[in-house]
């Protein structure tokens, strides 16, 4: 159970509409850090409860796991910038909060065209999955094209896919770690046999729609630095949810304008002011690709 963001945004100029953009990232990144301390969504009564007490540091309705983040960037004279963190940390508290808020601060002064793809991850671990920073999400692998960070919000069957990957010891990983190595792998391979990236990255994720247990998402983000090209993907699907509750949870909401495209777990639109929850929408399940300016979808799931 976690929370989950993805977004591009693009600067042209400095001036007013760039620092109201400005602004509108500074309030998602808000909704996303109280949303992580105090998540409406979970059960055990957590709508009364944060409704009552969110400035409460540590409770069954936090996402207390840990937090990280990996960001992209690139000006118009196509140079660019790669930042990746992780932490223990939740990124509520004052010493996570403050470094993400400075981090994304800093990007957002240069005051010169660029264009940022940003991927944000909350973590609260499964019951009998372990904690430290080497599964703290988003994942990082290298291949000879490129690089990739993964995120994931909800379960994978991990021994299935140690044993697809012909990887032992499946017990050292976390599910979500061995379902992004799944997705990249099979990208990878695809792309190798003159396959096409996008109709790859569809395969990927419906071979790897297989390994998600009944009742729980199948909602990631991946960021791909690929060929000197970025892309970020998203996926939402649920299996099988015992609950219309159960599926609100691993709801994707959407926000496309001119120069801010984000997708985000549900539970950010509870903090998010007014004038941006009027502009949100839920996505239909399936594949898709944020880019500036627009959200495609790729493929159903």
């Amino acid at each position: 159970m976690c929370r989950i963001l993805g977004l591009v945004y693009t600067q042209h100029s400095s001036g007013s509409s760039s620092s109201e953009l400005n602004t509108s990232i500074s309030e998602v990144i808000d909704a996303f850090i109280k949303a992580s301390q105090c998540d409406p969504y979970l059960p055990y009564n957590c709508r009364d409860f944060c409704k009552n007490s969110v400035s409460s540091i540590e409770n069954n309705c936090s996402h207390s796991d840990g937090w990280g983040l990996s960001i992209i960037t690139f000006n118009s004279n196509t140079q660019g910038s790669v930042y990746y963190y992780r932490s223990t940390t939740p990124i509520y508290r004052k010493t996570s909060s403050v470094l993400l808020i400075d981090v994304v601060n800093k990007i957002l002064s240069l005051g010169e065209p660029v264009t940022l793809y940003l991927v944000l991850h909350s973590r609260k671990k499964s019951p009998g999955e372990p904690f430290g920073l080497e599964y703290t999400h988003p994942f990082m692998y290298n291949f000879e094209h490129g690089v990739a960070w993964f995120s994931h919000n909800g379960s994978a069957s991990k021994r299935e896919l140690a044993g697809s990957l012909g990887i032992g010891g499946e017990e050292n990983y976390v599910d979500s770690q061995l379902l992004g190595f799944y997705i990249v792998k099979y990208i990878r391979e695809c792309v190798k046999g003159e396959g096409d990236l996008e109709h790859c990255v569809i395969e990927a994720y419906r071979k790897a729609k297989n390994y998600i247990p009944s009742n729980t998402g199948f909602n990631t983000t991946l960021l791909l630095l690929w060929k000197n090209t970025i892309h970020l993907y998203i996926s939402q699907w649920v299996n099988n949810p015992s609950s219309e509750d159960r599926k609100k949870y691993y709801d994707i909401i959407a926000r496309v304008s001119n120069n801010l495209v984000y997708t985000a777990s549900i539970t950010i639109r509870e903090y998010l002011p007014l004038n941006q929850q009027r502009e949100l929408r839920v996505i239909e399940p399936g594949v898709y690709e944020l880019k500036p300016s627009s959200l495609v979808k790729l493929g159903d799931l």
